[in-house]
């Protein structure tokens, strides 16, 4: 559930969880993924695990994973539902399999390292996926301009003006003159990134102000925490948030109306107090 749409925050230690992914570049998945992140079966009819197993390389070699606040912080803010392409490439899954109960029934006779192996009979690689791509990964950039840093008013301002390279390569082509043709060659992908924009800028317009700014601030939070003090800031917004006629304004309209037209106050980042709540933080 995308929490800041009820006017709470993301808890249960997902924020400590989605500041810690450790992000595996194209070309595969690595058994070096931290933690365990919830199991799933994807619309594809795979399963994909969670589990921090140790098992090698899923998809492909030789991938070397590497750290990204900017991607949980997104998650977070959007409640982005994320497909097992998105697991896969977080590192909130390890494994991609075709059967779980095989998989299972395997585990009771074998190594683990030899049934979660690469090009073992259970494992599945992410091109065999009717969805192979991660939306995610696919637009890494425009996630790491974004929400790489800052609190939520610079972010949701940086939401607001980016515009996908092509758009910014057309304008510049046509300033001086070139034709719009030329100028938007070699940017297949840039509908699709332009795309993917409107969706989070409208994943994030029914959210709470308040609680997608305190969002931001717990998680940079809790990138420089253990996983317990990590849940002691999400108890603190919690109890701060559950006491707002925000919380119950949102799950009037998303869990008993289901109008999905919350009438927040503030209603914009510029109307919330951040420094209110980084003083909660450090209470």
């Amino acid at each position: 559930m995308p929490e800041a749409a009820i006017g709470f925050i993301p808890d249960v230690g997902m924020s400590y969880r989605l500041t810690h992914l450790r992000l595996r570049e194209e070309g595969g998945s690595s058994g070096e993924a931290d933690g365990a992140g919830a199991d799933g079966t994807g619309a594809d009819g795979a399963d994909v695990g969670g589990a921090d197993l140790g098992g090698g390389d899923v998809g492909g070699a030789g991938a070397v994973p590497r750290k990204s606040i900017a991607v949980g912080t997104f998650i977070g803010l959007t409640g982005w539902r994320l497909s097992p392409a998105d697991l896969l490439y977080t590192g909130l899954a390890t494994n991609l399999v075709a059967d779980v109960d095989a998989v299972a029934h395997a585990l009771e006779t074998r190594e683990v390292s030899e049934v979660l192996a690469p090009d073992s009979q259970w494992s599945l690689g992410a091109d065999e996926l009717d969805q192979p791509r991660s939306a995610l990964r696919d637009n890494a950039a425009f996630i790491e301009e974004v929400f790489a840093y800052g609190d939520w008013l610079e972010m949701s301002r940086r939401l607001r003006d980016y515009e996908p390279a092509g758009e910014r390569h057309a304008g510049a082509g046509a300033g001086a003159g070139e034709g719009h043709a030329g100028a938007g060659e070699g940017h297949a992908g840039d509908n699709g990134t332009a795309e993917f924009v409107e969706q989070v800028r409208a994943a994030v317009a029914k959210g709470n102000p308040v609680s997608l700014a305190a969002t931001v601030e717990l998680f940079h939070a809790s990138a420089l925490v253990d996983l317990p003090t990590a849940l002691d800031y999400e108890a603190v917004l919690a109890r701060y948030l559950r006491r707002q006629p925000n919380f119950t304004e949102g799950v009037r309209a998303v869990l008993v109306d289901k109008d999905h037209a919350a009438a927040f106050d503030p209603s914009t980042a510029e109307g919330v107090d951040i420094a209110e709540l980084r003083a909660l933080l450090m209470s």
